[in-house]
């Protein structure tokens, strides 16, 4: 399976979506493809960071699982946004709003 992809330029950040692949999938795409040992169980989604090679993975159990989806793409934006150095607070949200959109449009 090869999972969609997204360049966010402004932070300079790639964006992969697993969506709909079982668990199996994703630990073996996240050890082949990026070297990356990861386990979990009885979670419906999940995000996987690499800040040295610039990546994020959002996986979910179910494609059509929205509200897994938008809690993933928060934790993807919270990542990017903290390993570039914008600090996020109530005065400063823009970024996150906007990147959190951003990530969750190109899922679609």
């Amino acid at each position: 399976m090869r999972p969609k992809h997204f360049y966010c330029e402004v932070y300079r950040m790639n964006f992969y979506y697993c969506l709909g692949w079982t668990q199996g999938e994703i630990e073996k795409y996240m050890k082949d493809r990026h070297k990356i040992d990861t386990t979990f169980d009885r979670v419906q989604g999940r995000v996987m960071f690499n800040k040295e090679e610039a990546i994020v993975v959002i996986w979910t159990r179910k494609k059509s699982d929205i509200n897994s989806l938008v809690h993933e793409c928060v934790h993807a934006a919270s990542f990017t946004l903290e390993s570039r150095g914008v600090l996020i607070s109530h005065l400063n949200d823009e970024a996150m709003a906007y990147l959190v959109e951003a990530i969750f449009r190109k899922a679609a």
